[in-house]
């Protein structure tokens, strides 16, 4: 481990960006430079740690922050709270961290790792970003760990946690008595690097189409697609609400259909006692 991190401390340009972009000094450089270690570098190297120990440190470091983020919005309830978090510390989540850190040029892996592109591959940078959560507060406490993390959960809106699937599944269960589906219809790019393109149905008909590096990615763009869309558009299904003119006339209208009603005439008719209720026509 000592020689990696001369190594890297050699070269200004490499831990010193990083720290930059981070936003911290590190007092230990040496915890930063593990939590880049992949474990494919560490197997072919002698007295290297990995940084699998700093990610399940910085895992648990994740939740909780993100659990004071949605915790301090009052107006949200714990089913809106637990969905939000979950967008925060999902994959897609700290992919955008580790992509605007560019963790993926500092990133140390194994030759086989490195050779079938593992310094864009979305687990492995995913993973780093929880490592590096970790080294932060290992290095300077929870108070630093927040304060990274305030750079990109600072300004949390429903907008930017919104789950798509979730609503396209309300509002087109409302509007056309049917759940939507999803299949995956395109598949491209290598191993490391797919892409995944997916269809909305809604009994049957095709809504909305998107794109991403995940299933889950594809399916939430789908569902965003289609809502869009369905916004734009006036519903089929929606029945017009009268206008007050003609709210009034089928007002009069009933009121006069009443009237018409024969009344029924109550003058009392001649009927002989014995007949046992009157004369009948």
């Amino acid at each position: 481990m000592i020689s990696i991190i001369r190594r890297l401390l050699g070269r200004p340009s490499a831990v010193d960006i990083l720290e930059k972009r981070i936003g911290r000094r590190f007092k230990d450089r040496s915890i930063l430079v593990q939590s880049l270690t992949h474990s494919s570098y560490a197997r072919e190297h002698k007295n290297v740690a990995d940084n699998e120990r700093l990610e399940f440190l910085g895992d648990a470091v994740l939740q909780l922050i993100a659990s004071e983020h949605v915790y301090q919005r009052e107006d949200g309830d714990e089913g809106w709270m637990t969905k939000t978090r979950s967008a925060m510390v999902c994959g897609e989540g700290l992919l955008r961290i580790a992509q605007e850190l560019d963790l993926g040029e500092h990133v140390l892996l194994g030759k086989g790792e490195k050779k079938s592109g593992g310094h864009t591959k979305k687990r492995i940078l995913e993973d780093c970003v929880e490592s590096i959560v970790g080294a932060i507060y290992q290095d300077g406490g929870l108070k630093a760990a927040r304060k990274f993390l305030d750079r990109f959960w600072g300004g949390v809106a429903p907008q930017q946690t919104t789950d798509h699937k979730t609503t396209a599944q309300e509002v087109f269960q409302r509007d056309h008595g049917a759940t939507p589906r999803y299949r995956i219809v395109e598949t491209t790019g290598p191993a490391h690097a797919r892409r995944f393109v997916s269809e909305i149905l809604v009994a049957g008909d095709v809504l909305g189409r998107g794109d991403g590096t995940s299933i889950k990615a594809a399916e939430q763009a789908a569902a965003r697609n289609a809502l869009d869309e369905h916004s734009r558009a006036p519903s089929a299904h929606a029945k017009p609400r009268p206008s007050a003119r003609s709210r009034r006339r089928s007002s009069d209208s009933r009121h006069t259909k009443i009237e018409q009603v024969p009344v029924p005439d109550a003058r009392p008719t001649n009927s002989d006692p014995s007949d046992g209720g009157g004369n009948r026509t």
